[in-house]
């Protein structure tokens, strides 16, 4: 049985390759684990085979948002960069320096990946470590709000709002504090 190229040209198989390439490369993987990526190529196949319009949902995809097993190492450095500091993430320019590649690319890539911006995830992450901030009684609304870098407290309530849906005092409220 002959299967067309579209059954095994498709992206996720194109990232078990690379992975399996990679594995290769380095020999630091036992044995077991080359058996396992071999099964999953197969299982991957065999369920684009299977299921009907599966492989075609590819060809109709936007190939420019296809982010590469090299562009996810990449995204991952980038992730972890931004992770290290969140009150002090580089720039943009900084994290396209990592990745090896332009801003615009990272840009897309980025929100392709992990579903929001750049920008967007530093406010995310800068909002869930507010959180930790608001559950010791320590340090103010107000000072919380300028130690994350926001000049006026109520846009610091606004975005807290925006990611959690309740403001800080309520948080604080419905912590007893």
């Amino acid at each position: 049985m002959s299967w067309p190229s579209h059954y095994y040209n498709t992206p996720e198989l194109v990232m078990l390759f690379e992975q399996l390439k990679y594995g290769i490369r380095n020999t630091d993987k036992p044995r077991m684990y080359f058996e396992v990526k071999i099964m999953e190529i197969l299982s991957t196949i065999l369920s684009s085979v299977q299921l009907e319009g599966y492989s075609e949902k590819f060809f109709q995809a936007e190939r420019s948002k296809y982010v590469t097993y090299q562009n996810k190492k990449f995204l991952w450095q980038v992730k972890t960069e931004i992770d290290k500091d969140i009150l002090m993430s580089p720039s943009v320019k900084q994290l396209a320096a990592i990745a090896e590649m332009g801003t615009t690319k990272l840009r897309q890539l980025f929100k392709s990946y992990y579903g929001v911006t750049i920008d967007g995830y530093v406010r995310q992450e800068k909002m869930n470590y507010a959180l930790r901030l608001l559950s010791h009684d320590d340090m103010s609304v107000q000072n919380i709000s300028t130690f994350l870098g926001y000049g006026c407290p109520s846009r610091f309530t606004a975005a807290f709002k925006k990611i959690h849906g309740f403001t800080p005092q309520q948080f604080r409220k419905s912590l007893s504090l």
